[in-house]
This record gives structure tokens, C-alpha cells and sequence, in this order.
């Protein structure tokens, strides 16, 4: 509740104010595209497109025709997020939704509170008409918390994925080299994975880093987007744990590439999982003295 005149519009014009929910989604919050169609269910994170934001765009027809506005060039805007609608101060244009009085008070309420929702009390004001307020940035630049987030998703998905798959092919090549320990396509292509394995965790390091490089949100104190409002730091928790795991993989690969430098040509036998020399057999003699040693 940080951003007083967003989240007072959000419960008045896309929420149900009879029981509104307890969270607000940061896809809500952040999402920040237009539609010139119906996208279907459930766009932004709303409940619904049940004409929530219809009325206001319909009231508001004459702005939504100009490029300058949406971006769209002529193509009519039919659905878009609360916070693109709230930038454009789209419901400055509603007058069955904020009328001109409405919106003086409003002004008149942010001379008088800045930031109030985030102060020590509580806002002294009616949110009924706070919710007419102007855009102005809120504190919280969810827009970019939002897509940050989208794009470390993506680059955890893609991580997933192949690690997954290299997991898999190990496991089979894996039990068909014990299974064959001298010679096969387990014992031929094991090598190869490895080494496959080695340039792919080498590859996210490098992408994880620089995900990183902007700073984790939740973490990092400087980045504008504190848990508290945007509720992500178990997620980046994850991250933040995938990111050490693969730096872990990274030092055991380097750890197997120098033992194979140092210890390599006496230990090629072992590699192939299989004896060096033929077993010293049994004496089949009882003479009682003997270099062989039987059971």
C-alpha cells in the first residue's frame, strides 16, 4: 500500500471491492502493454476482462485513437494494463468515474500528503477520491521489478531444461558403462558429455552473471524493488541458490580436469572401469608354497 493513488485506483476500477483479495500481483502491478484485440482470460494478473477496464477506455475513445498516446498507430487500443491506463491517466477521462470535483480534491490531498499510505499513520484522506489522483511515478518502478523478474524466469526455465536433459543422457550412459565397463557407447561418449556438461554450466555462469549484474531485487538495497511491496525475495532465494549450484558444478569440473592432469596416465584403467591386467588365478597346486595366493 506504498503507492496511494495506484493501488486506490487498482481496488476502485480493475478489483472487486466487495472482498478484495489480500495480494496484489506484480504482474498486475508492473505489467505495462496494450492490446488491440481481446486477449482472452485472465490478462495481467486480473480475475478477468470482464469489462473492467472497457467503460473507461470506451469514455476515453478520442485519446485512444491517438498514436501519440498508445503507440500504436491507428489501431485501436481494446484492453490494457492498469499501470498503462494509470500513466496515460486514462481515468482522468471517465467522468462517470472521477468527475472534475473528484479530481480536485485529489490534487488538493497530494499538496497535502506526499506518499501517505507509507507513513507512520494513516492516510487522513478518502480513498474514494484518492483514487482520482493524477499519475506521477510511484515509488516502486514495477514496470522494470516486473520485467526483471520475467527475464530471470526465462533464464531459469532455459537452465532447467537443458540441465535436465544432460542429467538424463549422464544417468544412461552412466548405467550402461557399468554395466559394460570395457568398451560401448557408454564408455566411448562419457567423455564427450562431460565436456559437453563443462561448456554448458560455463555458459549459464556467464548468463547468471550478468542477470546479476543489475543487482538482485529484495537484496540488493539500491535497485527499487523491496520485498515488501513487490514480494520476490523467495523467489531471487532460488536464484540466488541455482546461481551458487552451478558455480559449485564449475569447481568440480575444474577439480576432474586437474586430478585426469596430474593422475591420468596411471589411472586410464580406472577410467575405463575395468581391471588393467587379466586376475591372477587361483593355484590349482597344493604344494603349499606358491606366489599365487589362493583363497
Amino acid at each position: 500500500m506504498v503507492d496511494g493513488p495506484y493501488i486506490s485506483l487498482l481496488k476502485h476500477k480493475f478489483l472487486d471491492t466487495t472482498s478484495p483479495p489480500a495480494k496484489v500481483s506484480l504482474e498486475t502491478l508492473g505489467s505495462y502493454e496494450v492490446f488491440t484485440k481481446n486477449p482472452g482470460a485472465n490478462p495481467f494478473g486480473l480475475p478477468s476482462t470482464s469489462l473492467l477496464m472497457l467503460p473507461l477506455f470506451a469514455s476515453a475513445k478520442n485519446m485512444l485513437m491517438n498514436d501519440r498516446i498508445t503507440g500504436q498507430g491507428d489501431k485501436l487500443v481494446v484492453l490494457a494494463s492498469p499501470l498503462w491506463a494509470y500513466e496515460h491517466n486514462l481515468h482522468l477521462h471517465d467522468s462517470t468515474y472521477c468527475s472534475d470535483n473528484a479530481i480536485m480534491l485529489a490534487v488538493a490531498s497530494n499538496r497535502l500528503y506526499v506518499n501517505p499510505i507509507g507513513g507512520p499513520t494513516a492516510p487522513l484522506l478518502d480513498p474514494v477520491v484518492y483514487k482520482c489522483a493524477p499519475a506521477y511515478p510511484t515509488t516502486v518502478d514495477y514496470k522494470k521489478c516486473y520485467s526483471e523478474l520475467q527475464e530471470h524466469k526465462t533464464v531459469i526455465a532455459v537452465y532447467a531444461f537443458f540441465m535436465l536433459l544432460v542429467v538424463l543422457v549422464c544417468t544412461c550412459l552412466y548405467i550402461h558403462r557399468g554395466y559394460h565397463k570395457n568398451e560401448g557407447w557408454g564408455v566411448t561418449y562419457t567423455p564427450y558429455l562431460q565436456k559437453i556438461s563443462l561448456l554448458f554450466n560455463v555458459i549459464m555462469f556467464a548468463v547468471l552473471s550478468m542477470s546479476m549484474n543489475t543487482g538482485i531485487p529484495t537484496i540488493s538495497s539500491d535497485n527499487g524493488c523491496p520485498n515488501k511491496t513487490t514480494g520476490t525475495l523467495q523467489l531471487y532465494e532460488i536464484f540466488l541458490t541455482i546461481y551458487l549450484s552451478v558455480i559449485t558444478v564449475l569447481f568440480l569440473h575444474v577439480g576432474a580436469i586437474l586430478h585426469d592432469i596430474k593422475y591420468g596416465p596411471t589411472m586410464i584403467a580406472e577410467h575405463k572401469f575395468g581391471p588393467e591386467v587379466d586376475d591372477i588365478k587361483q593355484s590349482k597346486t597344493n604344494t603349499g608354497y606358491s606366489c599365487q595366493y589362493p583363497a
